[in-house]
């Protein structure tokens, strides 16, 4: 047989072995540091957004006419948006973490903004429960989008950002209610000061890549088979039943704050965000790309 330099190269390729796989570099990094900073800035947003509802039911409830029965009538209707954030969070794996995200940054100001404008109670019920479908479709697509895009050892802390971003996010709501009450101004304003968050959109979208793990799964025709009825098959069945129950039973919230910001231990039904990551849940934990 005749041997030529190109057989030469073919049998010392093979008896090296295969490549040494290459450690993450310096874009890894870079797309990691990226995806985190996107991730903190949308959770400091939706910890401000998500908090307005439960600190300014008290006059919420007043603006509206509502009792204790009544508030918690119309929040048990919010809860509602488990349903529809489940559809969303399917969507994730379909079209994309990034896509997805990039959906709800821009719609949840949009429902903001409609609450804030609403004349009625049922139009700012519809819309809060549209904005939460949003909320907790962008929680889920995010805790995903730090898992698959961090190293093990760094996930956790990935996490813990967010989730401090979001605590952060709060407490300025709470801090600007009592600062509106005292110079005699709407709690619509802070759902109006909310709608300000469609200045992110640009930012994240030139901000945050897509998670590789999705892109692979893509080039493999992965996500082409993806359906929204996967979690009702035999592997996902019983787990998405039993959450969807859990996101569908109210829980009761027994501290609230009264108009002259002290605490009351009424009983209120305030676990919309709680019925909502809960639902959420359901589409993260049915994923194919789990």
């Amino acid at each position: 047989m005749t041997i030529t330099p190109r057989t030469q190269a073919t049998s010392a390729a093979q008896s090296e072995g295969p490549a040494p796989v290459s450690a993450p570099g310096a874009e890894d990094s870079t797309r990691a540091r990226a995806t985190i900073r996107a991730i903190v800035v949308m959770m400091l947003y939706q910890g401000f957004a998500v908090s307005i509802l439960g600190t300014a039911s008290p006059w919420i409830a007043g603006d509206f006419h509502l009792g204790q029965s009544g508030i918690a009538r119309a929040l048990a209707w919010v809860s509602l948006s488990s349903l529809g954030l489940l559809a969303l969070s399917r969507a994730v794996d379909r079209v994309g973490r990034r896509r997805v995200l990039l959906w709800c940054i821009g719609a949840m100001p949009l429902c903001e903004l409609g609450a804030a404008l609403s004349p009625s109670l049922a139009a700012f019920i519809v819309f809060q429960t549209i904005f939460y479908s949003f909320v907790g479709a962008s929680a889920a697509s995010s805790i995903v989008m730090l898992s698959e895009e961090l190293p093990i050892e760094r996930r956790a802390a990935g996490e813990s950002y967010g989730g401090l971003a979001m605590g952060l996010g709060g407490g300025l709501t709470v801090f600007l209610m009592p600062v509106l009450v005292q110079n005699h101004h709407s709690w619509r304003w802070l759902l109006v000061l909310a709608s300000a968050g469609i200045a992110l959109v640009p930012l994240i979208r030139r901000a945050m890549p897509e998670s590789r793990r999705w892109e692979h799964a893509l080039s493999t025709g992965i996500t082409s088979v993806a359906r929204f009825y996967d979690l009702f098959g035999p592997l996902y069945r019983r787990r998405a039943g039993i959450l969807l129950v859990c996101s569908l039973v109210p829980r009761q919230n027994v501290i609230r704050v009264t108009k002259l910001g002290e605490c009351d231990t009424r009983t209120r039904n305030v676990g919309v965000a709680d019925s909502g990551f809960a639902g959420a849940a359901v589409g993260a934990c049915c994923s194919r790309l789990a």
